[in-house]
């Protein structure tokens, strides 16, 4: 194998390699600037009639890019009275990795079939951090032995993340090893309830009831309907090894249409199957050890809140014919 890369080396001159090396580096900037900075869009369909057939405003999305996720439910154009029509987009959020901030909203509309920015009404585009209701739920078995205390305060500071984004967020906990508790969901006002829980919950014991523990927190935040955007955020250590029906339990957190995320911490019972189970859209992430869980917490945090409300107002003229309507949507790297 040696002497195979000493012929192919012989025949490449350090022009050559330095030549290659900057094209490597151009292409690598170049993938690097399409994956952070790329603009995305959303794109619908507008109209205002006040035909027989219906009357109002009304606003559906027809296309978006790929990496830009919304909540569907949260479409929606209302008029306000005087003469403005407010469009709104809830959940809107970046599906990278890496969690990133919302940095600009552009609005078009279609025009002769050109896309025109809208001056007049440029400046009456909007951008609010959402309100979110997250369930966080936490393994403290046993197996966590010592770092009991640290995985805690990990979720504490989860806690105070989310409630920094949009003190109208609320947030319950979720505590399992064999068996489950679960607080009720609290505000920032009562937050210092969801911190009692958390430190008064002692339940080390030697099982890992998972399953059970994320099917109470999807059915805590469906039977929730005060925020549009719900996240579901799990940590174990390990798999299940306590649930009831364990199959039949995991097809339903499967089914859930929710938001979930899962952590877990290198070490004997980790198990990466476990967490690719419970997450949507591959949303899992191993820490190496318990002193990097810290800022795993604080990173999926960013995930979770970094959520957004678009709105957009415009005159409310009545229309002919639906008109199109494009949010250019940017993050910061």
């Amino acid at each position: 194998m040696m002497n195979k890369f000493r012929r192919i080396s012989f025949f490449i001159n350090p022009y050559t390699i330095g030549l290659l090396s900057v094209v490597w580096l151009f292409q690598s900037c170049q993938k690097i600037r399409f994956v952070i900075d790329k603009t995305e869009k959303i794109e619908g369909s507008y109209q205002n009639s006040n035909s027989v057939f219906g009357s109002g405003p009304t606003f559906k999305i027809t296309s978006s890019s790929g990496m830009i996720v919304y909540d569907e439910k949260s479409v929606k154009a209302t008029n306000l009275g005087n003469g403005t029509i407010r469009i709104s987009i809830d959940g809107v959020r970046s599906k990278y990795k890496i969690p990133h901030e919302l940095d600009t909203v552009k609005v078009q509309e279609k025009i002769d079939s050109k896309w025109k920015k809208q001056d007049e009404f440029q400046n009456n585009v909007s951008k609010f951090k959402s309100a979110v209701s997250a369930v966080l739920v936490l393994d403290i078995s046993s197996s966590i032995g010592d770092n009991i205390d640290n995985v805690k305060q990990y979720a504490k500071d989860f806690i105070t993340e989310i409630y920094n984004a949009n003190q109208n967020s609320e947030i319950a906990v979720i505590m399992f090893s064999k068996n489950v508790a679960a607080s009720s969901f609290y505000k920032y006002a009562n937050r210092q309830q969801l911190i009692n829980f958390i430190d008064n919950n002692k339940n080390y014991e030697d099982r890992t009831t998972l399953y059970e523990a994320c099917n109470q927190g999807i059915t805590l935040l469906n039977a929730n309907n005060n925020n549009k955007v719900k996240a579901e955020i799990i940590f174990t250590d390990g798999g299940d090894n306590n649930t009831d029906n364990p199959e039949t339990v995991l097809k339903a957190i499967q089914a859930s249409t929710i938001s979930r995320y899962a952590i877990g911490v290198d070490g004997t019972d980790f198990d990466k199957q476990a967490l690719k189970d419970i997450c949507t859209e591959d949303n899992w992430v191993k820490a190496r050890n318990y002193d990097n869980l810290k800022k795993v917490f604080k990173e999926v945090s960013y995930l979770v809140s970094n959520v957004y409300r678009i709105e957009y107002d415009r005159s409310d003229q009545t229309l002919e014919n639906a008109i199109d309507i494009r949010f250019k949507v940017k993050f910061k790297n």
